[in-house]
């Protein structure tokens, strides 16, 4: 309960400050402050303690680089598509297999292939990402491993060599 607790310092604090900035330091805005963190704290107390991931520094910052990449090329995409007059749309679903450790890298995975341009996560079934795209003609394949090897760096886990994750 000790090492739960100390985990439980560092976000509360986090939280307090960012309220405290959002709502200009004034104290009055704790009648409403105090009552969300004592929620917060609960909240955080009753999960379950996760595993203790190591994040490469290096990989995290050309992950951010990449990743903001991403993100415009995605939003560029989408908007043209919605733009063109015969809406070049061929939506559908497709599986993708995972080789990251169950988690946080499964869960940055899931989050991360939402800007990858035409996919959006839709559910994360134990080892298999369900990925809506806006065109299932197009190969996602490469897009998706080199993201998956990205995070990979990010967690230092190490995925299988040759094998393809489809």
């Amino acid at each position: 309960m000790r090492i739960r607790l100390r985990r439980l310092i560092l976000p509360i604090v986090l939280l307090a400050l960012i309220w405290s900035m959002l709502t200009d330091w004034r104290l009055d805005a704790w009648v409403f402050g105090l009552p969300a963190l004592a929620i917060a704290a609960g909240l955080l107390l009753a999960m379950p303690p996760s595993r203790r991931w190591r994040l490469s520094p290096v990989p995290t910052l050309f992950f951010a680089l990449w990743f903001a990449v991403q993100a415009v090329r995605g939003a560029v995409d989408v908007a043209l598509r919605a733009m063109s007059p015969r809406m070049p749309l061929r939506p559908g679903f497709r599986s993708w297999r995972t080789f990251l450790p169950e988690g946080a890298p499964r869960i940055v995975l899931a989050n991360a292939v939402t800007l990858l341009p035409g996919t959006l996560s839709a559910e994360i079934e134990g080892e298999r990402l369900v990925i809506h795209v806006l065109d299932n003609r197009l190969d996602h394949d490469r897009a998706l491993a080199d993201l998956e090897s990205r995070i990979a760096a990010i967690f230092t886990a190490h995925l299988p060599e040759g094998e393809v994750a489809a």
